[in-house]
């Protein structure tokens, strides 16, 4: 059985058996990075009900979503990411435009800051790792910028 989009379990296989991986980070309510590609939730309720950005942690695990700092807790992942030529391509998201996040700029550099955080155990210098922050209008966000 193929693991989901996005989970810990495709993530830690594509680090076991390909170059490396690329997934998607969204930021919950209360500022949590979240494992999470897809602007909405599937669903019948209001678009702005259903965006990741508008909800806490625990109601978007409910939904099998899972936390950033759980696959930093995946050993397998980070010692692969650690000790071979791997490459993270760490995609990050801004809110659909139904969430009311304008501030698209400043809520990428609120995600750098939080992933920058989180990765500074792992020797943030040594990491083979690109950043990408995207939008409706694919606006492209250096690390330079927020990282120094």
């Amino acid at each position: 059985m193929r693991p989901a989009e996005n989970s810990i379990a495709a993530l830690e296989h594509g680090m076991r058996f390909v170059d490396g991986v690329e997934f998607d980070l969204r930021l919950s309510a209360e500022g949590e990075l979240m494992l999470w590609h897809d602007d909405l939730f599937t669903g019948n309720s209001p678009k702005n009900e259903r965006c990741l950005e508008v909800m806490q942690s625990a109601e978007i695990s409910a939904k099998g979503v899972e936390k950033f700092d759980e696959l930093l807790g995946s050993q397998e992942f980070t010692e692969l990411w650690r000790s071979s030529s791997k490459t993270v391509n760490i995609e990050l998201k801004v809110p659909h435009p139904a969430a009311k996040i304008s501030d698209n700029a400043n809520h990428l550099a609120s995600m750098m800051t939080k992933l920058e955080d989180s990765l500074n155990e792992f020797e943030w210098g040594k990491l083979g790792a690109d950043f990408i922050g995207t939008s409706h209008h694919e606006v492209l966000v250096d690390e330079e910028y927020f990282i120094s």
